[in-house]
């Protein structure tokens, strides 16, 4: 089943009434995810700052983060240089194991929403 199929079966199981609405785009990807589940904040220097991980809440702390990040810009770095203090701790086993526990913490998720 495609991707778009699919959203368009959950979606009409939870709002019915949208069952005449057609699905035009629909995409599929990785989740960029830390342990602590908290957005990676930093700068190279003092003029390229980066974030990431929003760990699927992208939708509600992209707006935050971009607001930190601006005002940083523009010199008052209170509150991203609060933020960027968040530690961060790396996968255990490294690279070899980071990609299996990937596939099996998907897997795992996925079958939960089959239940």
């Amino acid at each position: 089943m495609q991707l778009g199929e699919e959203i368009r079966k959950r979606m009409i199981r939870v709002f019915p009434q949208l069952g005449d609405v057609r699905i035009d785009y629909a995409w599929g990807g990785f989740v960029d995810v830390t342990r602590n589940r908290a957005p990676d904040f930093g700068s190279i220097d003092p003029n390229y700052f980066y974030v990431q991980g929003f760990s699927g809440h992208g939708v509600a702390l992209t707006g935050i983060a971009g607001r930190v990040i601006a005002k940083a810009m523009a010199g008052k770095t209170a509150a991203f240089d609060l933020f960027a203090q968040l530690r961060h701790a790396r996968f255990p086993g490294g690279p070899a194991l980071r990609g299996p526990a990937l596939e099996l913490g998907m897997m795992y998720h996925r079958i939960l929403e089959l239940f």
